[in-house]
């Protein structure tokens, strides 16, 4: 991602596929015995299942360094930190999150020595994202957290329902819209045994596109 990318996406809102933080989970740049540095990593690991596991357009994004609670939206870049790569946290996302996630983690320089850190989220359509380790007090083996429009949550009892029943034989799909975006259907309904009736609404905010995607395909 280069500063032109950051900046044309800071005219978007906070969302489903978007969390702006003006700085990094506090204390993560501690010993990794630190009680303070495992609440952090957890902090972060939470907020990337919930990116994972929400609805809207691919990839998702967390971005530290940018103020959302101000008008306008600010950059607050930080100190480039000799403690925070890809590598590390592609290990940690291993480690305390199942299936496996694709993303990655980058920093646009913005000034001297100053960054904003990007991780860009690629979950697997139709995919729901489950902890699998307790990390700091804040992620729980067998959570799932997700994000519905500004918010992290934790799925209760009857959400969880929704991600893991198939009620019926539905599936989910996706495909590329006219600005090479990934859109993920919203609903797929059988018509008859032999094949599908599909159709999608779907919705990108920055170009206030509404459009129906209509197909007939065999099983």
């Amino acid at each position: 991602m280069t500063q032109d990318d950051l900046k044309n996406l800071l005219v978007e809102s906070e969302g489903d596929h978007l969390d702006w933080k003006a700085n990094p989970p506090a204390d993560l740049e501690l010993p990794a015995r630190e009680n303070a540095h495992q609440e952090a990593r957890g902090e972060m690991l939470k907020d990337i299942q919930a990116l994972a596991n929400a609805e809207g357009p691919i990839p998702r994004y967390l971005v530290w360094g940018v103020a959302d609670n101000v008008s306008p939206r600010r950059v607050k870049p930080f100190k480039q930190s000799k403690g925070f790569d890809d590598a590390k946290f592609q290990d940690w996302v291993k480690n305390a999150i199942e299936p496996n996630l694709k993303f990655n983690y980058v920093e646009v320089d913005w000034e001297e020595e100053y960054v904003v850190g990007v991780f860009k989220i690629y979950p697997e359509v139709g995919q729901t994202y489950i902890a699998k380790s307790d990390v700091g007090g804040v992620l729980h083996k067998g959570q799932v957290w997700y994000r519905k429009s500004s918010q992290n949550n934790v799925a209760t009892l009857e959400q969880l329902k929704k991600f893991f029943t198939d009620t019926g034989i539905q599936l989910t799909l996706g495909f590329i819209d006219k600005w090479g975006n990934y859109n993920r259907t919203l609903r797929i309904a059988r018509r008859n045994q032999s094949d599908l009736d599909l159709q999608k609404l779907y919705y990108r905010k920055q170009h206030k596109v509404l459009e129906k995607f209509h197909a007939l395909q065999e099983l």
